[in-house]
């Protein structure tokens, strides 16, 4: 018998749900597995003692690696229950700034040296990609920088899945769009941000700046590996224009 399923169409209310459901899950979250290496990747764009937001936190687990390095530390999500678990787990640090819902996090009047936006813009849809750029250029500082990770050139249906009980199929961790260096970039440029710099990189395995043991890496890799995560470093132009829209 063969089954007529329907793609999901993801909305806030859906993805609120799927998100809170998973907060209770934390341990399957991919900065849970791989937050320390992401960290290590990209510190060097990190200024030492920076005020650092965490744009799209989930339970928090890179602001744990955040607080490591002695940066002042901000947290924003969409769900409610990531919010309350993130704000609990670092209740008692220093230098945590607290966890907030993304429209608190604007109306705070805070400024950022840098906004990490790790692993979140594969799971946005037009609008909210459009609403994530222009909440991120309202509140970085002048010469602050955004920093972005995501899978790169994801075969999204290799992780499609089949709800029995509403009939329909969805990507397992709610990815609806697929990136590249190229479009990435692409996107970055026309939506008013400037000196990006874009690479492909693998979070899986620990980073190391010893000269011979990436030597030996390279060289031990299949011929056709491709490297599955992609990271983009960039900041806001000066004079910003409302005339360019995603495309």
């Amino acid at each position: 018998m063969s089954i007529n399923a329907k793609p999901l169409v993801w909305n806030e209310q859906l993805v609120n749900k799927f998100w809170d459901f998973y907060a209770n899950c934390p341990e399957e979250y991919f900065t849970y597995k791989y937050g320390a290496n992401i960290i290590e990747t990209i510190s060097d764009e990190i200024k030492k003692g920076a005020k650092v937001l965490d744009y799209g936190c989930g339970t928090g687990f890179i602001i744990s690696h955040l607080l490591e390095k002695g940066y002042e530390i901000y947290g924003a999500d969409s769900s409610v229950e990531s919010i309350k678990f993130t704000n609990n787990k670092y209740a008692d640090k220093n230098d945590f700034r607290g966890a907030y819902l993304l429209g608190e996090i604007v109306n705070l009047k805070e400024k950022f040296d840098v906004i990490l936006v790790i692993e979140v813009i594969e799971h946005l849809s037009d609008h909210f990609l459009i609403e994530l750029f222009q909440n991120v250029k309202s509140i970085l500082n002048p010469g602050g920088k955004v920093i972005f990770t995501t899978p790169n050139n994801e075969d999204l249906e290799r992780s499609v899945v089949y709800c029995p009980d509403c009939n329909h199929t969805f990507h397992r961790w709610q990815h609806v769009r697929q990136w590249t260096v190229d479009s990435l970039s692409y996107v970055l440029t026309i939506n008013d941000f400037q000196n990006i710099k874009s690479y492909t990189t693998n979070f899986t395995i620990k980073n190391t700046k010893n000269i011979f043991k990436k030597i030996n890496r390279f060289m031990r890799r299949p011929a056709n590996a491709i490297n599955p995560h992609l990271v983009a470093i960039c900041s806001r132009e000066e004079k910003e224009t409302d005339n360019k829209k995603l495309k």
